[in-house]
């Protein structure tokens, strides 16, 4: 029986597409991990935040929570772009990993 995928252009469009694809849901489950874990930890340390005499040490502390939270909403709204990025990318794999551009095409590397 005939492999479905076993000439070299095709093989490695399928691992790049399979890299794609785990690449974006790393990420996702990193900035979903993040987000839950800081603010478990903020919760957990707001008490011995809230006891420390000098105010502007306490006030520093808490702008530094919310910059880092809001940095993480800014990072977590460019998600859509880089999904919107990795299925362009796949979609372009297939395309031209089933044509022959560049020299690539059904027949694998032609030299």
């Amino acid at each position: 029986m005939k492999k479905l995928f076993s000439k070299k252009g095709q093989v490695a469009a399928i691992g790049a597409i399979i890299a794609l694809v785990v690449g974006l849901a790393v990420a996702t489950l990193i900035q979903i991990f993040t987000g839950v874990l800081g603010g478990q930890t903020y919760q957990l340390t707001e008490a011995k935040i809230n006891e420390i005499s000098n105010e502007t040490i306490k006030q520093y502390i808490k702008d530094s929570v919310v910059a880092g939270f809001n940095a993480q909403k800014q990072n977590a709204e460019f998600m859509p772009i880089v999904g919107l990025a990795v299925l362009t990318a796949v979609i372009l794999s297939l395309v031209l990993g089933f044509t022959n551009v560049g020299g690539m095409g059904r027949r694998g590397f032609c030299f």
